[in-house]
């Protein structure tokens, strides 16, 4: 039988279901040595690496999309692959190009259109993407995607009473009536509301904090932030010493990465010796 570059593609897909990663790539290389101008298993091969994750493997599959274009392969899955591995690798610039590629042929994709407002914050513009944000909003008021992109990057920059809107806005119009915990969203309300409580204890309105603080409770109960935001709140109003077991249960219940956000917020705490941080 004469072997094609389907038929490796085939074997390929084949092997990948039974996790022969390196067997995977060998038929693709074949591929390619039999059809050296066919962007498809340059473009494959990269899924496969960008599903292996790490730095090496997102830098080969960044190297085979660059190839799989540069044979013809102009679509917006190509492109919002390369924008997807180059935004992993902090290469901003480069995910940015690709972004615009990949919309340039499918201007209608919501979705897509969100990893604007995502490079431009990861770059630090955050005045481009409220632009953008805004402008979505302006087209869809009541879509919850952008009213809940806006009232974050308002958070991000500062302005808390726009924030704070902005979050009541979000909560008003799309926030279930009666939490559930055992809702598939609990956690998307449960954040949100620890969000606005953050807003709120910032500002010095500590009554709202802790109605919102309660309220994501109902949602998330097991959230270390509920613990951490009454303790930050008994904290600010003067309570250092009643703020500890709050602060001490959060801590003792956060994963390594969330731990060491609490920490930062800790800065000048007067028993931060006495906390299980370490």
């Amino acid at each position: 039988m004469t072997e094609t570059v389907e038929t490796f593609l085939e074997r390929a897909e084949a092997l990948l279901v039974t996790g022969d990663v390196d067997d995977a790539l060998a038929e693709l290389d074949r591929a390619t040595r039999l059809a050296p101008d066919d962007p498809r298993p340059h473009f494959r091969r990269a899924e496969l690496w960008i599903g292996l994750g790490d730095v090496p493997s997102l830098k080969k599959a960044w190297l085979s999309l660059v190839r799989a274009i540069t044979l013809g392969m102009d679509t917006a899955e190509v492109h919002f692959h390369l924008m997807r591995t180059l935004y992993e690798l902090n290469e901003l610039e480069g995910a940015q190009a690709a972004y615009e590629a990949a919309l340039r042929l499918d201007k209608s994709n919501a979705r897509l259109r969100e990893w604007g407002l995502r490079i431009a914050i990861r770059a630090g513009d955050l005045t481009r993407a409220l632009k953008l944000a805004r402008k979505e909003k302006a087209a869809m008021p009541d879509d919850f995607h952008w009213m809940r992109w806006e009232a974050e990057i308002l958070l991000r920059q500062g302005a808390l009473s726009a924030a704070r809107k902005a979050y009541t806005a979000v909560l008003r119009l799309h926030a279930p009536a009666q939490p559930d915990p055992a809702a598939w969203d609990a956690s998307r309300w449960g954040d949100l509301y620890l969000r606005r409580a953050e807003i709120c204890r910032r500002q010095g309105d500590y009554a709202a904090a802790l109605a919102d603080l309660a309220q994501a409770a109902a949602f998330v109960p097991d959230d270390p932030g509920v613990s951490f935001g009454r303790g930050l709140v008994m904290w600010a109003q003067g309570d250092p010493d009643g703020a500890l077991p709050y602060l001490g249960a959060a801590i003792s219940a956060a994963g390594p990465e969330v731990r060491a956000g609490f920490r930062q917020e800790l800065a000048g705490y007067p028993r931060l010796a006495d906390l299980p941080l370490d």
